[in-house]
């Protein structure tokens, strides 16, 4: 940086010593509006709302909990607030943030859904990860009041037990029932595996179990994924082109 872009590696260090109340001789210098900046009221500080944004940025930003116990980002945390010296919490504090924030965006995400005037399509995927852990995606798509269209991720779970349609139809059904949806349901897309048609066959029944509201037809509200059924035949096609 220094070799490459003198000029502004050396307005820089100018600015930093001004910051600092260094090499502060008369004129507005190039930097002169971040010193104002520094000068001006500042929010009173929240330290809720310190971790808040933190925790987000860790989401956000595919962290992990553990950089909050770096030494390098506790002396940088520290240099912007010297109060918190001492005070910073530790990753498995971050952690329980992080799941109480969770659990209230899916309170909120689930009334929102109930409250929508129209019904809800879902999306099921299975897949084993490398390291063997198998997990179901459950996505939900709807359309809005103004007429567009939206989607979200209902849930995202590490399935346990059988890797099978009845386990997958327990725990969408846990899902729909946890967020207060299954009378929403309209149609359901999967691919072309077979414990699928189970799924269908058993989230069908715990829901008519569940709710006498529903109004899902399984055999009508199951659609195949097109994608899938092209790339089945693709693939099929260059197999047998060898």
């Amino acid at each position: 940086m220094r070799d490459k872009h003198t000029l502004i590696w050396n307005r820089a260090i100018a600015a930093d010593k001004r910051l600092a109340g260094e090499d502060r001789i008369g004129g507005k210098g190039p930097f002169e509006d971040a010193v104002t900046l520094t000068q001006k009221s500042e929010m009173p500080f929240n330290i809720d709302e310190m971790y808040r944004r933190l925790t987000r940025w860790i989401v956000t930003a595919h962290n992990s909990f553990t950089p909050v116990e770096n030494d390098e980002f506790i002396e940088f945390v520290t240099y912007l607030k010297p109060a918190l010296e001492g005070h910073l919490v530790q990753s498995q504090a971050i952690r329980d943030r992080i799941l109480s924030h969770a659990g209230t965006m899916r309170q909120q995400m689930g009334q929102y859904m109930r409250d929508l005037p129209g019904l809800m399509a879902i999306a099921c995927d299975a897949w084993t990860s490398a390291n063997r852990i198998a997990f179901l995606a459950i996505t939900g798509s709807w359309i809005t009041s103004d007429w567009k269209l939206e989607e979200t991720l209902l849930d995202f779970i590490e399935l346990q037990g059988a890797h099978d349609g009845q386990n997958m139809a327990s725990a969408v059904a846990t899902a729909l029932t946890e967020l207060g949806i299954q009378d929403k349901l309209v149609a359901l897309v999967s691919d072309n595996a077979s414990s699928n048609g189970t799924l269908v066959r058993h989230l069908s029944t715990a829901i008519e179990r569940s709710s006498s509201a529903s109004c899902w037809d399984r055999d009508k509200g199951h659609i195949r994924c097109l994608s899938h059924v092209i790339h089945l035949a693709v693939m099929l096609l260059l197999d047998t082109l060898g």
